[in-house]
């Protein structure tokens, strides 16, 4: 069904594009053929080009200025929210309060995009509150962390395809940290 649809968009912007070059053409035809002094044509065209120009230019910087803005608030959202969610990991006898989580989806609301949103309702439907973990919800916990933190760092613009599973957590571990997390994904369950 995503497919079709897909396709349907695709023929109807390929028939959409076709009618604004068949429009252009015909109106360019129908303006150089009027009877008018060849000097006023180029200086039309001149003009409409300039300004055009002008327009397009005006919007590309615009559109700049707002996705820097956006680049700023968001990575000072996801730095709070990552910063939140670190001292529950690190802090023995944390654990994220109704106040943070609020926080959290606010600035995920606000500032996420929506691989963002969606990830974090199914991060937050997950059950790690018991500190005495099954080696599976370990598993399901650093997965899901190292999504989440996948989908900021694509978020922000950061290429991650380079980087192995794992990586972005073992950043954060010690030597010892690291081995029992290889550990914990070599085991078999």
């Amino acid at each position: 069904m995503k497919f079709l649809k897909q396709f349907i968009q695709f023929i109807l912007g390929l028939i959409f594009l076709g009618l604004i070059i068949w429009g252009a053409v015909a109106l360019t035809d129908w303006f150089f053929n009027l009877d008018i002094d060849k000097e006023f044509k180029l200086t039309f065209i001149s003009a409409t080009s300039a300004l055009f120009m002008f327009i397009w230019s005006n919007y590309l910087n615009k559109k700049r200025e707002i996705e820097a803005r956006l680049f700023e608030k968001k990575a000072e959202a996801y730095s709070r929210i990552f910063e939140k969610i670190l001292d529950g990991l690190t802090i023995p006898g944390y654990k994220l309060v109704l106040a943070d989580v609020y926080d959290i989806q606010k600035d995920i609301l606000v500032w996420g995009n929506a691989e963002m949103i969606k990830f974090w309702n199914k991060f937050t439907d997950l059950d790690f509150d018991n500190l005495q973990m099954s080696e599976k919800k370990m598993k399901d916990f650093f997965n899901s962390y190292e999504t989440l933190l996948k989908i900021m760092r694509k978020d922000l613009g950061h290429n991650d395809s380079e980087l192995k599973h794992g990586d972005v957590i073992k950043f954060f571990l010690d030597k010892k940290g690291k081995e029992d997390f290889d550990d914990l994904f070599r085991s078999k369950s």
